[in-house]
């Protein structure tokens, strides 16, 4: 019941974010579709940095960062989020080789929010209700799968089959990153798996000759 509840009050906190990620691209993002990449970062900031006060931690732990077990663990995330996402659900629509850039640097920035702002918090309330700490892995990646589910009822999103891909290249992906930054505490890793997940994701549909149209991407 305590792992419900956990999961219920991460859940809150997601809503907080996805409340703040909107109040954050009404008032501060607004025309600019360059600074809406940094809208995860911008965010997830003052939660995240309350959560790794009181963690006392900062989610860096540089000398974890050579380990190639944990390095194979987030290629195998990579390469089987891209695979579900470019084979089940291409993209409809070409890019331009900047705006390739730019979403592999928000994917990059969706680790704040995911991992070093959820996982965290998910992982000190475990901690105070006495429970096993490493669950806060499979919480954490249910959360975020329900968090897309959510999303696509408020914005009334009738693309099943695509939402479907999305929930379950998340979930895995969050799963296997969690794991590494869970064992590790190196938040490295799953930002470089994030940014190598978007540009395979994408690097299939980019466009050879620049247009008048960039940087318009919605998550």
């Amino acid at each position: 019941m305590l792992y419900v509840l956990t999961a219920v009050i991460g859940l809150v906190l997601w809503a907080v974010y996805y409340v703040l990620s909107f109040l954050t691209n009404k008032y501060i993002v607004k025309e600019n579709k360059t600074l809406g990449y940094f809208v995860p970062l911008i965010a997830a900031f003052i939660p995240t940095l309350v959560i790794l006060i009181i963690k006392n931690g900062w989610s860096l732990h540089l000398e974890n960062f050579l380990d190639f077990e944990y390095w194979g663990t987030i290629l195998l995330a990579v390469v089987v989020s891209s695979a579900l996402t470019v084979v089940f659900s291409p993209s409809q629509n070409k890019i331009e080789p900047m705006e390739l850039s730019m979403r592999c640097l928000h994917g990059g920035f969706m680790e704040v929010p995911e991992r070093v702002m959820m996982q965290n918090f998910i992982m000190i309330l475990l901690v105070a209700f006495n429970l096993q700490a490493k669950n806060c892995v499979v919480i954490t990646a249910t959360i975020l799968g329900l968090g897309i589910i959510i999303e696509a009822i408020i914005k009334k999103d009738k693309d099943y089959k695509s939402l479907i891909i999305k929930v379950l290249s998340s979930v895995i992906f969050s799963l296997l990153v969690g794991h590494v930054y869970f064992f590790t505490g190196c938040i490295i890793y799953c930002i470089v798996g994030h940014i190598l997940e978007r540009f395979i994701s994408n690097i299939f549909y980019i466009r050879k000759k620049m247009t008048e149209e960039s940087y318009d991407y919605k998550e």
